[in-house]
């Protein structure tokens, strides 16, 4: 495991840079941590606005905050520093959800802060608020949800951090993030990944307050409406939409859940009619197997011609079939079903395309 050693009587100072450029605005805002007569003192060397689309009344706030003057900030007690400098002593290599400390009760508080249940019912049921309750608060749907987030990005947002430690001896080591999500991990300590907390903790600690920052990002920010808004649309949506399909079509549905395991379940109305959509994995056909099906619907009609698919598909995987052979060595298939498919096609065409874990995966198009 990676080692930064360094000794607090070793540091020259210590540089900072919290910065973010986006559409039509960009900051960027520079500031030291020196020892001065036996204390630490934080010192504002710059900070830079640019802001094109902003109000009269913002550009004139801006125009009076830039500035290259030096500026105090605070005073910076040794042990915090020497913390810091434990923190980066021994590098954490790997990503841990657990270290953010979002538990169920940390949600369910989110819920109540955020009013939800208020907010949703002219929109759901008390029985669906208690579905969507459910499906947030499992722990196994936050770690979902959290591992899921930290891949996130977007474009137009583009921040940068970085702590510099000069040494009386004029090395450098260089600790810097431009990531987008909450926390902004991982840091890279001399090019070396680290998603170590207490270097967000270090720099919050040490940076002043001005419009704009990134302090809000460090701490995790908006990380807790997002995991809600990730368990919503993965979790609690589909849980109230097969919600409504017991109440509107329960012997349907009833059926379905006798001959398939339902992923996902919805329905549409278009000028061609009622559509379903959905997700199926087959009882009778193996578990890496899953049907994405889009069709016309006819309850009756529907579930028949599916079944009937759904069987003809089991004799091919029981048999050897070059088709089938080549795709039973991958972790998992989707079979497409439905009114879309290419109705030329007399012949099994593989695709590439994004599967439910969001990884590549094999698509087999029947005609």
């Amino acid at each position: 495991m990676a080692q930064i050693k360094v000794n607090i009587s070793d540091i020259k100072k210590k540089d900072f840079v919290d910065a973010e450029s986006a559409l039509g605005f960009g900051r960027e805002t520079k500031f030291e941590l020196a020892p001065v007569n036996n204390q630490w003192l934080c010192n504002q060397t710059k900070q830079r606005y640019n802001a094109a689309y902003a109000s009269p009344g913002e550009k004139a706030y801006y125009e009076r905050e830039n500035s290259v003057q030096q500026k105090f900030v605070k005073k910076i007690d040794e042990q915090t520093i020497v913390d810091f400098l434990k923190s980066i002593a021994v590098v954490e290599p790997k990503f841990s959800s657990a270290a953010l400390n979002i538990t169920p009760q940390t949600i369910s508080h989110y819920a109540d802060t955020s009013k939800f249940a208020d907010k949703a019912k002219n929109n759901l049921s008390a029985k669906q608020i208690q579905i969507v309750l459910t499906e947030e608060l499992k722990p196994e749907h936050i770690k979902e949800a959290i591992d899921s987030l930290q891949h996130d990005w977007w474009t137009d947002d583009y921040p940068y951090y970085s702590i510099h430690i000069i040494l009386k001896n004029n090395d450098t080591v260089k600790i810097e993030t431009n990531r987008q999500p909450g926390y902004m991990l991982p840091w890279r300590i001399n090019k070396i990944e680290s998603y170590d907390l207490n270097i967000n903790k270090f720099f919050v600690a040490v940076m002043g307050s001005y419009k704009q920052s990134n302090k809000n990002r460090l701490e995790g920010g908006y990380l807790l409406s997002q995991i809600w808004d990730y368990c919503y649309r993965t979790f609690a949506d589909n849980a109230i939409i097969r919600d409504n399909w017991q109440k509107l079509d329960p012997v349907f549905y009833n059926k379905l859940k006798a001959n398939f395991k339902i992923k996902d379940l919805r329905d549409y109305t278009t000028d061609n009619g009622r559509q379903v959509e959905g997700i199926l994995q087959p009882n009778v056909l193996p578990e890496k197997a899953v049907i994405k099906v889009w069709e016309n619907f006819d309850s009756t009609r529907f579930l028949k011609k599916l079944i009937l698919f759904t069987d003809s598909l089991k004799r091919y995987f029981k048999q050897s079939n070059f088709v089938f052979d080549y795709y039973k060595q991958f972790p998992a298939t989707q079979i497409i079903f439905g009114w879309y498919q290419e109705r030329s096609m007399k012949w099994f065409t593989p695709y590439a395309k994004l599967n439910l874990t969001n990884l590549l995966k094999p698509i087999l198009v029947f005609p």
